[in-house]
């Protein structure tokens, strides 16, 4: 299967980007990107130090790790694209990761622990942070009483408190031999047990914590400057709030390749949840979002089809990193 994998990820990314482009107004975005002008560059920045922090929680996610950060980023953005654009979505996306990291000498099974705990905390990150953000913005807007907002924080830290005993009682339970009717749940059953085994013996857990929560924070910034862009005075905390709302809503529909149509409304749900109501500015940041999306596909696109080959010609000869060594 792993000889096929190459041939997987470079038609999901080939249709992908055709699927992309068929779907976007493309005059609408050249037109849009015209008029930021060479302020589109701060977008990029913004989006791709967010991409890095994500990277550098992944890099702490190994139990051992001699990648560069360089190889982590890209490898990471080849995954997400492949993530974005296929019905399978994460799935797709962490095994592509997989099969990308085996390349390089990783096992199959620290690449796996790598890939779920990243995206664990990735996950627990951006749950904890939406509804902390969102109970603090919805109370600074007067639409919530603050004994609300120490109750549904407080409900959170009983839900997750909860969520891991029941983790850790599953995993005592496998761990104990116990025999199970079907084998595709004794086989989840272990992969949960190796799943808190990582999380449990891996002393970088603060610091996978803080970069998650950095890329989403520092991923907030794509809508500041989008808003500052068209001159609208929007503080930071309802742009987290706008953000975090975005990233937690649009993977209901990540069964939709690119989430094309669907991550549009929820934009206009949660633009109008901050009282930005006007279509010019919803169709604004649609586009510029969608501009920046197809940026990050084509430079995944090229470094899979020309990086990843020249990497592969290096490790049939021997010579190792071809990024380190051209």
């Amino acid at each position: 299967m792993k000889n096929y994998w190459k041939y997987i990820i470079a038609a999901i990314l080939l249709v992908s980007l055709g699927f992309f482009i068929a779907n976007a107004d493309m005059s609408t975005i050249w037109a849009s990107i015209k008029k930021v002008g060479w302020d589109f560059i701060y977008i990029i920045l913004a989006t791709g130090t967010s991409y890095l922090m994500a990277s550098i929680a992944w890099k702490y996610s190994f139990p051992e790790n001699k990648l560069s950060m360089i190889e982590l980023f890209y490898l990471r953005l080849i995954g997400e694209n492949v993530t974005i654009f296929n019905p399978t979505s994460i799935i797709g996306g962490e095994a592509a990761k997989i099969y990308l990291l085996n390349k390089r000498g990783v096992s199959s099974k620290d690449g796996l622990q790598s890939v779920v705990l990243s995206r664990g905390m990735l996950v627990f990150s951006l749950i904890i942070l939406f509804v902390v953000i969102s109970s603090i913005f919805l109370y600074t807007a007067k639409r919530i009483s603050l004994p609300m907002v120490v109750l549904i924080n407080l409900a959170l830290i009983g839900i997750l408190y909860l969520f891991y005993n029941l983790a850790k009682s599953i995993v005592v339970k496998g761990e104990s031999k116990t025999e199970y009717k079907y084998a595709f749940w004794k086989k989840f059953v272990e992969f949960l047990v190796e799943t808190f085994r990582s999380f449990q013996q891996n002393k970088n857990l603060g610091i996978i914590f803080f970069f998650s929560c950095a890329h989403w924070i520092v991923g907030a910034l794509e809508f500041y400057l989008l808003f500052y862009f068209i001159e609208k005075a929007i503080d930071f905390f309802p742009v987290l709030f706008l953000d975090m709302g975005i990233v937690t809503f649009k993977s209901f529909g990540a069964f939709i390749p690119g989430q094309i149509g669907f991550e549009e409304y929820v934009n206009k749900i949660f633009l109008l949840a901050i009282d930005v109501a006007d279509n010019a500015t919803w169709l604004f940041i649609c586009v510029m979002r969608r501009a920046k999306q197809l940026f990050w596909l084509l430079i995944g696109f090229i470094l899979y089809f020309f990086v990843e080959r020249k990497y592969k010609k290096a490790a049939d000869t021997g010579n190792g990193d071809p990024i380190h060594n051209t």
